[in-house]
């Protein structure tokens, strides 16, 4: 049986759901997050060693298997539930780490691995999670304004479908806001993509949200006054589970394909770009075709995958595994290439073989036009060297034409 090609869960929204509060991030946050979960970053961020940002995800040495926690209890009533947490009895979770926490960690872990069912059987989840239209759906920017910046990933391992949609925003900005149409005063309608085919998903804005911060619990925006990213993830959750009800089960999403998720947005094919049998400038060379030769931009939304574990992966380099990164374009410092990518965590970039310049610029073709300036290593928007993208990336995906 094969494995989705990512689906490791944000650490930085699940330590927030685990902690029941919002967390100001300091710029090292590694004790802030070994405090959460109440685990070593060596363990934490490695799928080998029980983790709950990798819960499902079994790595030994000569097999990867998953088996997606939130569908293991999907059937169980709450009591059985919370056993199965205590007991450790999830698939790639640290028994001896779920035994460890306090008993409302317990209990936050099980409702966030639960709260993905509460849909589908009532409107109204288990505590301490409600259904919520959470404010103004683009925000005070308006539909234009959104940037590559706006969709980050929550507490579910949907890395895939949120980096595809930053890649998509990345190219083109009003692919999102068109493809979003409000039905009435109470809903909108959404296309997706079967193939080439639309599909059309209707929702409320209502989404899950934490009741003791009033935040989001799956897919949020950079931008804390808008939430359109979740709602398009909301939609996404419906329609895999091909259901009308409102309030979706979003365990269908746990896990994919990003290069899917391209075409479920686009409506474009999509096509990979396996690293492991090419040479580093090859990969490169594959991204450079596909972008601006002038501003070294992108002209089709393209991803980029992780392995499902290795020795590199982790804090001390800053790339994780089994997870899906957009790709914004190429820059060169010196005699090196590097590629620019971003993280859908929204923070957490490569700390080692990055460029030594802090800014990306866009160079435009007329001089009157005023350049495009990113800034690197903020926001989860990095450089990284173009042989340890080799090294470190399975493959990359993009539409076979623009979009």
């Amino acid at each position: 049986m094969s494995i989705p090609s990512s689906g490791v869960i944000n650490p930085f929204a699940m330590a927030e759901a685990l902690e029941g509060k919002k967390i100001r991030w300091a710029d090292n946050p590694q004790p802030q997050l070994e405090k959460a979960f109440g685990m070593p970053i060596s363990q934490l961020l490695k799928p080998t060693k029980g983790s709950p940002i990798y819960a499902g995800l079994n790595v030994s040495k000569t097999n990867v298997k998953f088996n997606s926690p939130f569908k293991d209890l999907k059937s169980l009533d709450e009591d059985s539930a919370f056993q199965k947490i205590k007991q450790g009895k999830i698939h790639g979770l640290s028994s001896k780490w779920v035994s460890s926490l306090p008993d409302k960690k317990q209990k936050r872990l099980l409702h966030l691995f639960r709260a993905t069912q509460f849909a589908e059987s009532s409107p109204t989840p288990p505590p301490p999670f409600v259904w919520k239209d959470p404010g103004s759906f683009y925000g005070s920017g308006g539909s234009s304004d959104k940037e590559v910046t706006d969709p980050v990933q929550g507490a579910i391992g949907d890395c895939y479908f949120i980096s595809a949609m930053c890649s998509v925003v990345w190219v083109k900005k009003s692919k999102i806001y068109r493809q979003t149409v409000s039905s009435n005063p109470d809903k909108n309608k959404v296309k997706f993509y079967a193939g080439s085919n639309p599909v059309y998903i209707t929702c409320t804005e209502k989404v899950p949200v934490a009741i003791a911060t009033d935040s989001l619990v799956y897919a949020r925006s950079y931008d804390n006054d808008e939430f359109y990213p979740s709602f398009y993830e909301k939609a996404y959750a419906k329609w895999k589970n091909n259901t009308s009800s409102d309030y979706p089960d979003y365990s269908v999403i746990h896990g994919g394909s990003p290069g899917g998720a391209l075409t479920e947005l686009t409506g474009v094919s999509n096509k990979a770009y396996n690293t492991n049998t090419a040479t580093p400038h090859n990969v490169t060379t594959q991204i450079m075709v596909r972008c601006d030769p002038m501003t070294k931009k992108t002209l089709v939304p393209i991803t980029a995958t992780t392995f499902p574990s290795g020795s590199d992966y982790g804090g001390t380099n800053g790339i994780y595994a089994w997870h899906a990164y957009s790709v914004l374009g190429w820059m060169k410092e010196d005699s090196n290439f590097y590629i620019i990518l971003r993280n859908p965590w929204g923070k957490a970039g490569a700390k080692k073989y990055r460029p030594s310049a802090t800014k990306w610029t866009l160079t435009t073709p007329d001089p009157n036009d005023t350049e495009t300036v990113i800034e690197l290593n903020k926001n989860g928007i990095f450089g990284l060297r173009e042989d340890k993208f080799n090294e470190w990336f399975s493959c990359i995906e993009y539409t076979t034409k623009a979009i």
